[in-house]
């Protein structure tokens, strides 16, 4: 028996990692803020120790943010313009992210569709 769960081990030790990179990359954005006004530009996401730095970049302003992975998701935070907000970003089958975010004294939520380069 033993000698059989050994390469599904392995294979596992194998795929794990793979998970965990699965979110590194380069994206082109869109977006919706909450009162339905559109918006474009660059997401720069870097695998960076046990989680990663994200780099929002929209009309040549950039912004930064710290990220985890839980399960299937990317959950960013971030500040803008001076406050907090949160993003979760869920993966699709081509590996393109969307999720929505909230910004602290926000009226409601936004969402990002995160096309991988």
């Amino acid at each position: 028996m033993l000698k059989k769960l050994l390469p599904l081990v392995a294979a596992a030790a194998l795929f794990v990692p793979a998970l965990a990179q699965a979110f590194e990359g380069s994206y082109a954005l869109t977006g919706m803020d909450p009162d339905k006004s559109t918006y474009a530009g660059t997401v720069e996401v870097l695998k960076s120790g046990a989680g990663y730095q994200v780099k929002w970049t929209i009309d040549g302003s950039a912004n930064f943010g710290a990220a985890m992975v839980e399960g299937e998701a990317l959950w960013v935070g971030y500040v803008d313009d001076g406050k907090s907000g949160i993003t979760k970003m869920t993966k699709d089958a081509a590996g393109n992210l969307k999720g929505p975010w909230y910004r602290r004294g926000g009226t409601g939520l936004g969402e990002e569709t995160w096309t991988k380069k």
